[in-house]
């Protein structure tokens, strides 16, 4: 399956349980937010991009503080940017939603003045020619904020995605890495930053099993005998019964996740508040960064 169509199948089971309201109130202490918030509130902060934008509420949380912004919405999935047009209904403000890949930006040169994207540049392979794109749209003096999976610490996104199942492009990257390659797209370097020391849901648990159904069924369907085919049926009949399973457990768990995850975002909001832990020992890296004024 292409990395598109894990994409939308990924949007699809992502915003099914999504509502609007539960981005109403964002959390300026999250250290990627009060970055954001502080970069757009700048005087010369007026156009600003979001690539991989998802669900669209990091672009909603910074036009709802400045209406004035000129806000842009760029995402691959046009589920995702279908659930984002309405959530910016839902509060009465609008955006420019554009379905595209940020290795191609259908923008001219110097068009924004803050570019951002929270997790989103581990979804290509080339992240050096992602980032010479995404600065060749910045204007000079214009700032790039993103975040990445910390490649030492698997414990967070690797293990998210094996929980999920998660098939498309997802890489990993050191401080010093992200940096050097930060560097090389002709920006300067302001801060570096981490993101949250604990993120694990008790539900995975639950979605493991059926990760593993669906990679041995990948695999046997690859195979002509007879007696594989019959173990390809036996597989199948598996995965019903680990569907009909899932589904019964999974309101329970959703109800167990509820209460860990309230308590693990208090744990990270005060690691994250008071810098208790080193960007390298988070689950996520950061970086400000800025491009020379000309």
């Amino acid at each position: 399956m292409s990395d598109r169509s894990e994409w939308e199948a990924y949007y699809e089971r992502l915003v099914a349980h999504a509502r609007a309201e539960q981005f109403a109130s964002p959390d300026w202490n999250h250290p990627y937010l009060k970055r954001l918030r502080r970069l757009a509130s700048l005087d010369s902060a007026r156009d600003t991009l979001e690539f991989g934008s998802g669900r669209g509420s990091l672009s909603l949380a910074i036009k709802r503080v400045r209406p004035e912004l000129n806000v842009c919405c760029l995402d691959y999935s046009q589920g995702a940017l279908l659930f984002s047009r309405s959530l910016f209904r839902r509060f009465k403000t609008s955006a420019w939603f554009v379905n595209g890949n940020f290795l191609r930006l259908p923008f001219p040169d110097r068009s924004f003045d803050l570019v951002h994207g929270n997790t989103v540049l581990e979804h290509v392979l080339d992240t050096a020619e992602a980032l010479r794109e995404l600065t060749r749209v910045l204007r000079p003096g214009g700032y790039l904020l993103v975040t990445v999976p910390n490649r030492n610490r698997p414990d967070g996104h690797t293990l998210y995605d094996l929980a999920n199942d998660v098939r498309y492009t997802c890489l990993s990257f050191g401080i010093d890495e992200l940096e050097r390659l930060v560097v090389e797209a002709d920006c300067r370097i302001v801060e570096r930053f981490g993101v949250s020391a604990l993120w694990v849901a008790p539900s995975w648990v639950l979605y493991l099993p059926r990760t593993l159904i669906r990679r041995w069924r990948a695999a046997a369907s690859n195979a002509p005998s007879k007696g594989e085919r019959r173990s390809r049926m036996g597989i199948l009949a598996t995965e019903r019964r680990a569907r009909l399973i899932t589904r019964a457990v999974r309101a329970f768990g959703r109800s167990v996740d509820f209460g860990w995850l309230a308590a693990q975002g208090s744990v990270n909001s005060f690691v994250d508040r008071h810098r208790l832990l080193p960007p390298s020992a988070c689950l996520t890296i950061g970086v400000v960064a800025q491009k020379p004024p000309k």
